[in-house]
């Protein structure tokens, strides 16, 4: 999938209630079946441009939650992707 197709099924996680959870886990099906955490990180930061401005912040702080385990803003073993090396 590319990060543009990626992008547009993460608005549909995004509207689930548990927004965080249902993102979370389309992100890790996504790295599950090869994404590059660069893509996906791109898939995601389009989101977060489209919702920054939101009045519910939901939305927005559920991607800002999955970009950090995406780049590994977080405890070592909620990471995404392993360190390389």
């Amino acid at each position: 999938m590319r990060f543009d197709e990626a992008a547009a099924r993460l608005e549909i996680e995004l509207v689930r209630p548990d927004a965080f959870k249902a993102a979370l886990a389309f992100a890790c099906d996504l790295e599950d079946a090869g994404m590059s955490q660069d893509d996906l990180f791109r898939a995601c930061d389009e989101s977060r441009e489209q919702h920054h401005s939101d009045a519910d912040e939901r939305k927005y702080d559920a991607i800002l939650d999955v970009m950090d385990r995406i780049t590994g803003w977080c405890h070592p073993r909620l990471k995404l992707f392993p360190d390389e090396g």
